[in-house]
């Protein structure tokens, strides 16, 4: 029940009934094809406490972060015991308050806030959901007055359809008949496509992968750029990163594809270069003509890891330089990858051939390695620091990461 949506008095349902819900999936899903990703109940109910909290949630949150609840968005790191204790230390849980049924009178915490679409309006579409009526969508038919836009401005994703035009395609025969200009097919015809080349360094790295993403999106309309939308029920903007990269790490040479509505003129680098924030800087823009999507095209990646031990720089350099010949002479490696609470074996050599070693700066070594990236998988920059470290007997300390280059096939 997300706040300013008609759902927003509605209950979430308890965990007895999710849990049976997520059992009746998996249950009918097991079968070749077929992955199944469930959110945790608890989680849920957590997430759905706090977005319909006002500021008595203020005292909540404090009392979690006391209790060690930190990075609670990475699912290995959820502290359920924090959250249910500082709830119960509010006289609360976070199932009751994500299950409450608010009444239709009701203040609301999210009322304080302006330019959003009317209560009035979200009341009466919460009375035709009841009914199983449906409401058009007004990127395509038309105005339906929510109270969103104030004045002229209106929903522009999809422009008047003009007259239709005839668009060259070797499948259709002369008689086939035209394309309208704002279908699918004209749109797909008059995108302009690009790849940026940037650069992560200093606090960029400690920001997740959706957030630079959208780092991204808000550059390039600050530039005067307008992305081209996907087709389907819900269109998305065009633009997608080469390869995630993990936080904590730096880029030398990340990779961003990205589609324009609209041909952008000659100082629309220069205004992107401007937008980008100091920590992502734009290394080069160029238009880009394969046929396949740049995440698609990933087959690895070059790194390099500063790592430290507790030797002096000769020894360990000694050290690591003896473990990377037996690295490159080993069949395998297993190391163990925990997550979710699961244990995982990943064999690191099955992905990694060669390692080196150079010193510097003291007391500390550089370990570069290249990394294949898979449809199975890949493997984790600390996972092979950990096998190095195994084969050369020291408890390697990592000092910084730094991905040198995103490798395309």
């Amino acid at each position: 029940p997300k706040p300013l949506t008609p759902f927003q008095w509605a209950g979430m349902a308890d965990r007895e009934t999710l849990m049976r819900r997520q059992d009746l999936l998996r249950s009918r899903l097991r079968r070749p094809g077929i992955k199944l990703a469930l959110h945790g109940a608890d989680k849920s109910h957590l997430e759905a406490a706090l977005a319909r909290g006002g500021e008595e949630m203020g005292a909540v949150i404090e009392n979690a972060w006391r209790s060690g609840a930190r990075y609670d968005s990475w699912t290995e790191e959820f502290r359920a015991d924090a959250w249910s204790g500082a709830f119960a230390a509010a006289g609360t849980s976070a199932e009751e308050l994500a299950t409450a049924v608010l009444r239709p009178d009701a203040a609301l915490p999210w009322d304080v806030i302006s330019g959003t679409v009317g209560r009035d309006y979200l009341r009466v579409e919460w009375e035709k959901a009841q009914r199983g009526e449906s409401t058009p969508d007004c990127r395509w038919e038309g105005c339906g007055d929510c109270g969103a836009c104030e004045g002229p401005y209106r929903n522009d994703l999809a422009a008047e359809f003009a007259a239709a035009v005839p668009v060259a395609n070797p499948a259709l025969d002369a008689t086939s008949a035209p394309v309208a200009e704002g279908s699918a097919v004209a749109a797909a015809a008059s995108r302009w496509p690009y790849v940026a080349t940037f650069s992560v360094t200093g606090r960029g790295r400690f920001i997740g992968h959706l957030d630079r993403v959208e780092i991204f999106r808000r550059a390039i309309r600050r530039a005067g750029g307008r992305l081209a939308l996907s087709a389907g029920m819900r269109p998305k903007p065009l633009l997608s990163l080469a390869l995630p990269l993990a936080v904590g790490v730096e880029g030398l040479r990340e990779l961003c594809a990205f589609q324009l509505a609209e041909e952008p003129d000659s100082a629309f680098v220069t205004r992107l270069t401007a937008a980008l924030p100091a920590h992502m800087r734009l290394l080069a823009l160029e238009t880009y003509s394969a046929a396949r999507s740049l995440p698609a095209r990933v087959t690895g990646a070059l790194y390099q890891v500063r790592v430290c031990g507790g030797l002096g720089a000769g020894d360990l350099a000694t050290a690591l330089e003896d473990a990377a010949r037996r690295f490159r002479e080993a069949a395998e490696l297993p190391t163990e990858d925990t997550r979710e609470g699961r244990v995982r074996r990943v064999d690191v050599k099955s992905y990694v051939d060669e390692v080196s070693v150079a010193s510097g700066p003291s007391p500390a070594c550089t370990v570069s390695f290249r990394t294949a990236v898979t449809p199975g998988g890949t493997a984790r920059p600390e996972r092979v620091v950990a096998a190095l470290g195994g084969l050369a007997e020291v408890a390697l300390e990592i000092e910084g990461i730094t991905r040198m280059e995103v490798i395309l096939s």
